[in-house]
């Protein structure tokens, strides 16, 4: 029972840390650099660059930590029928689909400016 409560509390963490690393990129107080943000040659070099997609990728890590955080509470009303395995695939799932589609629309994004 205590490992189920652990885990759904470190993967609250997770969604609140998503929202803490989309905050500064939303509001635009991350300069180009290759340590933080959506870092591509592209984005380093063209600051207009940088901002627009980093301000949308800064977005939509703020959902997906709200989404996170939603979800993990969420699964301590469900966690008496899951097995504990069930909880942590459905959370790394969760988590995992979030920074894919975050990824995968920040890339779109970019090759759309390109043109």
């Amino acid at each position: 029972m205590d490992e189920i409560f652990i885990t759904i509390f470190i993967f609250i963490i997770i969604g609140a840390v998503f929202i803490l690393l989309g905050i500064p990129l939303l509001l635009e107080k991350v300069k180009p650099n290759w340590f933080y943000g959506f870092r591509t040659p592209k984005t380093v070099i063209n600051k207009d660059f940088w901002y627009i997609v980093n301000k949308q990728v800064g977005r939509e890590f703020i959902i997906a930590g709200i989404i996170v955080v939603i979800g993990s509470i969420f699964m301590i009303i469900f966690q008496p029928i899951l097995t504990f395995i069930q909880l942590i695939i459905i959370l790394l799932l969760l988590v995992h689909l979030s920074l894919i589609i975050i990824i995968s629309r920040g890339v779109l994004l970019l090759r759309k400016l390109k043109k």
